[in-house]
C-alpha cells in the first residue's frame, strides 16, 4: 500500500494565482543578477565593468488551468495580464510579490479536453519612485521672459519718444 502523506516541501505547495485568477504550475525560471555596463578603451588591454545597480528581477512560470470551467478561468486569466500595471501574483512555492506580466502565450490541444497551457512571463514591479516627471523647461520659461521684457522696454520707449 502506497504512503498517502505528502512530504513537508510538497504540503506547502499550493495553487497559483495572478490579480486572484488562479492556476496550476508546472514549473519556473528565475533570472536576476547586476546591471554592468562594461567600458572598453581603445589602445587598453583591460576594461572597467561599472556596476549600474540590481538587475530586474524576471521570472517566467509554465501553467495550466483545469476542469469544466477552464475557459473561464482561461479567459479571466489572459484579461487579467493584459491589465495594465503590476498586480499581485501568489507563487506556488508561497511568495507574493508584485509584478507586470510582460507576456502571456497560451496553448490549447484538442487531445487535452477540459485544460490549456500557458506560459507567463513577469518582472518584478518596481517602487515607481523613478517614474519620469515632468520639471519646467526653464530657459524657454526665461527665453520667452526676456522676450516679453524686451517689448515692453521698447513700447515704453516708444511711447516716451513719440510726443
Amino acid at each position: 500500500m502506497a504512503d498517502t502523506k505528502l512530504s513537508p516541501w510538497k504540503a506547502g505547495l499550493r495553487n497559483a494565482s495572478f490579480r486572484g485568477v488562479q492556476f496550476h504550475v508546472v514549473d519556473r525560471d528565475f533570472e536576476s543578477g547586476r546591471r554592468i555596463h562594461n567600458h572598453e578603451y581603445p589602445k587598453r588591454n583591460s576594461n572597467f565593468p561599472e556596476d549600474m545597480g540590481k538587475s530586474t528581477r524576471e521570472f517566467s512560470v509554465e501553467a495550466y488551468v483545469i476542469g469544466d470551467d477552464y475557459m473561464n478561468r482561461r479567459n479571466r486569466l489572459v484579461a487579467a495580464c493584459e491589465q495594465e500595471g503590476p498586480g499581485s501574483y501568489v507563487d506556488h512555492w508561497g511568495i507574493t510579490q508584485k509584478v507586470v506580466c510582460t507576456k502571456i502565450k497560451l496553448g490549447e490541444s484538442s487531445e487535452e479536453g477540459r485544460m490549456c497551457r500557458f506560459r507567463l512571463d513577469f518582472i518584478e514591479a518596481g517602487s515607481g519612485n523613478f517614474a519620469p516627471v515632468a520639471i519646467a523647461a526653464t530657459a524657454a520659461q526665461l527665453t520667452t521672459a526676456a522676450g516679453a521684457l524686451a517689448a515692453a522696454a521698447t513700447q515704453s520707449l516708444n511711447a516716451r519718444t513719440s510726443r
